[in-house]
C-alpha cells in the first residue's frame, strides 16, 4: 500500500489561537551569547588501538575489512570474517539483538559487546538473549598461535570462554578474564580445518551485571620448529 504524501500548499502560516498550550516548545541549552560546546577529548580508557598486533600474525576484525572507524586507525583491516548467531524467543524475536553494542576503541578502532547471562538470566544454550560471535580466517593454516585483543574498557567477565574451532586438539577452549586492555595468547593449536574462534556471552555467574567484549583475534602462524616440537609434546 503507497503511504499518502503531505505538503504545504497555502501562501502564509499562521499559529493557532491556543499554541501556547497545546503547541511544542524545544528547550535551547545554549542560547544567545552562549555558544555550543566544541568536540571533546577521549578519555584514556577506550583509546583505539592502531598498532602493535602480534610479529607476522593475521587479524581477523570484529567488522568486515574496509570498514571506516572514523578513528585514528583509519579503516578496518580484516584477514577473515565475523559473525553472530542470535537465538529466537517463543515469538521467534530476536530479544538477544537488543543487548548488543559497538565501541570505537579496542584493537584497530572497533569492539562490540553485550551482557553476560546464565540460563536463569535467560541465556544458557539456545537463551533468547545468548549471543554467539564467530570469527574465521580467510585461509588455512597448519600450526598456529592464537591471540585475542582485550579492550581497555567495556569489558569485565572473568569467565569469557574462547572456543578455538577446527583443531585436533583435545582441550580447544580456554577462559580469559576480559579485564587487560593488551593481547592474551590462548595457546598453540594444530588446526585441521579453517581456523577459526567461538565467543559466547552465556557464562555461569552471568546475570546480566558484566560485559563481555568481541574484538579482534590474531593467528599467528608457527615456523616449522614450532610445529614438530608441539607434534612432540602433543
Amino acid at each position: 500500500m503507497e503511504k499518502p504524501q503531505y505538503w504545504w500548499n497555502q501562501p502564509n502560516a499562521t499559529w493557532k489561537s491556543d499554541c501556547n498550550t497545546t503547541c511544542g516548545h524545544e528547550n535551547i541549552k545554549y542560547q544567545t551569547l552562549i555558544s555550543e560546546p566544541g568536540q571533546g577529548h577521549r578519555l584514556q580508557d577506550g583509546t583505539p588501538v592502531c598498532k602493535g598486533a602480534p610479529s607476522g600474525a593475521k587479524v581477523v576484525a570484529s567488522v568486515p575489512d574496509g570498514t571506516p572507524t572514523w578513528s585514528d586507525c583509519g579503516d578496518i583491516r580484516s584477514a577473515g570474517t565475523f559473525g553472530f548467531r542470535f537465538f529466537p524467543d517463543s515469538d521467534s524475536h530476536f530479544e538477544g539483538k537488543e543487548d548488543l553494542h559497538q565501541v570505537g576503541g579496542g584493537y584497530g578502532g572497533h569492539y562490540w559487546y553485550a551482557h553476560t547471562r546464565n540460563a536463569d538470566h535467560l541465556g544458557g544454550d539456545g537463551g533468547p538473549m545468548a549471543i554467539n560471535g564467530v570469527w574465521t580466517l580467510g585461509q588455512d593454516l597448519g600450526w598456529a598461535r592464537v591471540l585475542v585483543h582485550l579492550p581497555d574498557t567495556g569489558a569485565q567477565t572473568r569467565q569469557a570462554k574462547y572456543h578455538v574451532l577446527n583443531t585436533d586438539s583435545t582441550s580447544p577452549a580456554r577462559s580469559v578474564q576480559q579485564r587487560a586492555g593488551r593481547w592474551v595468547s590462548l595457546g598453540a593449536f594444530h588446526f585441521t580445518g579453517r581456523p577459526a574462534v567461538m565467543l559466547s556471552n552465556v557464562t555461569d555467574d552471568g546475570t546480566a551485571d558484566e560485559d563481555i567484549a568481541w574484538g579482534s583475534v590474531a593467528f599467528q602462524p608457527l615456523p616449522r620448529q614450532a610445529e614438530e616440537r608441539g607434534r612432540r609434546d602433543g
